[in-house]
């Protein structure tokens, strides 16, 4: 019988692909509130203030991420309208972290070329913490935004969110403000948001 000629199917879909786990859409609808108060937590950066620190914590597939990704690319976009800003994010997603010091590692490597970039075992903690405010420190930016995905797959080991919500107080950043964005779906993980002083959003 042999093969058979190629033909499309039917157009059930306008477009398949939004059905894709991979798919980021342009907008997202249904969450005006939300991406309100999103871009009022973020208000300092813009008036070229200490950022504060921020969670979102919502079941899967609410659109924390995205909302996060829509919000900073706004916020990246808008800093070209003001000359005293340089505004920087990294993004990480904590979901095969199960440490501080495994964040902290991935988030140095952030910073690295493939053939600098560090083990995930070998070093102190406090030598770790010492490459990332060198990193820090060599960005010339005015603000670094720490977007921290899946953070609550560190568990109890927190010390990451001590350690970046403070490097200005503790004086191991300089001139560069870091604040961190937190993401989870563990509703009990606000419990820390206390000890980094941060603003849930919901």
């Amino acid at each position: 019988m042999g093969l058979k000629e190629f033909t499309r199917d039917d157009p059930i879909f306008v477009n398949e692909a939004v059905l894709r786990d991979n798919y980021r859409p342009e907008e997202l609808v249904e969450r005006d509130e939300e991406l309100s108060e999103y871009q009022e937590a973020l208000r300092p950066v813009i008036n070229a203030a200490p950022p504060k620190n921020i969670f979102l914590y919502g079941q899967t597939g609410v659109g924390k991420t995205l909302a996060t990704r829509l919000v900073l690319n706004q916020l990246l976009s808008d800093q070209e309208n003001y000359d005293d800003l340089n505004i920087k994010v990294v993004n990480l997603n904590c979901k095969s972290a199960s440490s501080s010091y495994q964040v902290s590692v991935d988030l140095v490597n952030q910073f690295r070329d493939t053939s600098e970039k560090i083990p995930s075992t070998g070093y102190a903690a406090s030598q770790v913490y010492q490459m990332l405010w060198n990193h820090i420190n060599d960005l010339d930016a005015t603000h670094l935004l720490v977007v921290l995905d899946e953070i609550d797959s560190i568990g109890s080991d927190d010390d990451i969110l001590y350690e970046l919500p403070r490097a200005n107080d503790n004086e191991s950043v300089e001139d560069t403000l870091v604040g961190v964005v937190g993401i989870s779906n563990d509703f009990t993980f606000r419990d820390i948001e206390c000890a980094c002083e941060g603003q849930p959003v919901r």
